[in-house]
């Protein structure tokens, strides 16, 4: 990959990033840059309100201008207390409530068409430390449209979860020959570009993970170390390997390679068609032994045995095309993704309230200095 910086082209790593910072010209740039911070939150109470804390720190030292956007994907407990709390003294800050828990995908794009930054990130409070925002907008001013944070634990196969999500991202790049890392995580920043690739598809929030490789613009890589605090972290660290997590995995993953690929499809039905095949074949040997056979034994085992690999055939291709309808129909269907319950911000912004906005003033004075028309006065003025 070129960019327009080899310094900041060669760094991979979030501690190379926060080093090379230090006293960098890249701090003007930081400066003049509004980054749109995104993070989900689902029952957070117990973290929440350090977290923010700390994330506001971090951008004010490095940002003149920025967002905060808390997408709560109706929390059960006092999440959205915490964070009204959070916007009375800290600046910047938007809470998106939804109505009813719609998932991390749906709340994540709910904030997605919210934000207005030159860059959009998106965080996990559980694990995701702040200071990456700071170093991955420098890496994207360096050059790059789409900057991916690489946790670790997964660059190096750490954990079974991360093994099976490196081999399937592996395997839908190579079916759909898009360059996407396959140590990959939720936590990544995109430009105003590709956030406005991302928001025209009706099927956004399926194709979420994938959809900024599906934009085609030039990526860069971070790889940092996961922290996993308080409850959150404790919480996370018995499940990792709890079948209910692994059977979310494998449902997020057939949903995400039905919503990008028809290979599914072709390939259930080539099967199918094979095995019709192979029917016909049988059924032919069938009616020969028949014609050509003396005895002919009554074959209930055989039977049996067709029967049940059609049957199995058959609700095979029924399964993978309901997938498809049901994907076919919400996006026909015009539903919204969300309905919001709530919309606050902070008390004070912390950024300009007329960044890209002409004030009447201006526009009077401009007009006022603007030669006279040719055109007639009305009578009536």
């Amino acid at each position: 990959m070129s960019t327009s910086n080899p310094t900041w082209s060669s760094i991979d790593t979030l501690a190379a990033a926060t080093a090379a910072l230090a006293d960098s010209p890249m701090q003007k740039r930081l400066r003049e840059t509004l980054p749109s911070v995104v993070i989900v939150v689902s029952d957070a109470a117990d973290y929440i309100l350090p977290y923010l804390e700390r994330l506001s720190a971090t951008l004010r030292q490095t940002f003149d201008h920025y967002e905060v956007i808390i997408v709560d994907d109706a929390s059960r407990d006092n999440t959205v207390a915490r964070v009204l709390q959070a916007q009375d003294t800290i600046p910047g800050t938007v809470l998106l409530g939804l109505s009813s828990q719609r998932g991390a995908d749906v709340a994540v794009v709910a904030g997605l068409e919210h934000a207005i930054g030159d860059f959009v990130i998106i965080l996990d409070p559980r694990l995701d430390q702040p200071e990456l925002v700071p170093a991955m907008t420098a890496r994207a001013l360096g050059g790059a449209d789409v900057v991916y944070a690489l946790p670790r634990e997964r660059v190096e196969g750490i954990g079974l979860d991360n093994v099976l999500t490196n081999r399937f991202l592996e395997f839908v790049a190579r079916a759909k020959d898009i360059d996407v890392p396959i140590a990959a995580s939720s936590c990544r920043l995109v430009s105003r570009a590709v956030l406005n690739f991302m928001l025209k598809p009706t099927n956004r929030h399926r194709i979420l993970m994938l959809s900024p490789a599906l934009s085609g613009f030039e990526h860069a890589t971070l790889v940092y170390d996961r922290e996993y605090p308080g409850i959150a972290g404790r919480a996370r660290g018995k499940n990792r390997s709890s079948i209910r997590r692994m059977v979310s995995l494998a449902a997020r993953a057939v949903s995400l390679t039905l919503a990008v690929s028809v290979t599914p499809l072709r390939a259930v039905s080539l099967l199918a068609l094979g095995a019709s095949g192979l029917t016909m074949l049988y059924s032919l040997y069938v009616i020969g032994y028949w014609l050509f056979s003396e005895t002919v034994a009554p074959g209930w085992t055989s039977l049996s045995l067709q029967i049940s690999g059609l049957f199995f055939f058959i609700t095979l291709v029924l399964a993978v095309m309901s997938e498809y309808l049901l994907q076919v129909l919400e996006g026909t269907a015009n539903h919204p993704l969300y309905y919001l319950a709530r919309h606050t911000h902070s008390k004070s912004l912390a950024y300009d309230n007329t960044l890209n906005v002409i004030s009447r003033g201006n526009v009077g004075a401009e007009q006022a200095a603007a030669p006279a028309s040719d055109q007639p006065a009305d009578p009536k003025a």
